[in-house]
């Protein structure tokens, strides 16, 4: 997305109103004229990049914990969460692998 000049000119003079109205004392928000505060406010471009940092770093940590519960994750090697798939080893292993090609191949 490529922003015009208006765009960038109208989020400098909302950084200039937020930052007077940091310094001052008084009832409402000078930055778009409502009840919040201007460290609040969602016309604030600091506020609204800190948001988007905020949900990026959510989002993040979201997905991670999502491969980690369909088991995707690892550790030395071996599949980690409550979904991961284990598979048995030795005689085990050996006839679970007979069962498949039983299965792919029916006599």
């Amino acid at each position: 997305m490529k922003f015009t000049d208006e765009q960038y000119d109208e989020a400098i003079e909302l950084l200039r109103q937020a930052r007077r109205a940091n310094s001052e004392e008084g009832q409402g928000c000078f930055v778009c004229g409502g009840s919040c505060l201007p460290h609040q406010c969602g016309h604030n471009p600091l506020y609204a990049m800190a948001m988007c940092e905020e949900v990026s770093h959510a989002s993040r940590d979201l997905h991670h914990a999502l491969h980690v519960l369909a088991g995707a994750q690892t550790h030395m090697g071996e599949p980690i969460g409550p979904n991961a798939i284990v598979l048995p080893s030795g005689a085990g292993k050996r006839a679970l692998a007979a069962d498949l090609e039983d299965e792919a191949n029916p006599h």
